[in-house]
């Protein structure tokens, strides 16, 4: 990324956004891991609805 060194975004790879991405020596005192689920197109729709469901319980249940 421009001005950011060593610093990258991904383009069209992430849903709903792309990301950021720093080198990890510039995450002092911070632990951190990532995880990516790499769905195809079919397979993301139907997760998203899955995703999307539990969303929808999870606000009954806190109302």
């Amino acid at each position: 990324m421009e001005g950011k060194t060593n610093t990258f975004r991904t383009l069209n790879a992430g849903h709903p956004r792309d990301v950021e991405l720093s080198p990890l020596y510039k995450m002092l005192d911070r632990t951190y891991s990532v995880y990516w689920d790499i769905f195809t197109k079919e397979a993301w729709q139907k997760a998203e609805q899955e995703y999307t469901a539990a969303r929808k319980k999870l606000a009954i249940l806190e109302q």
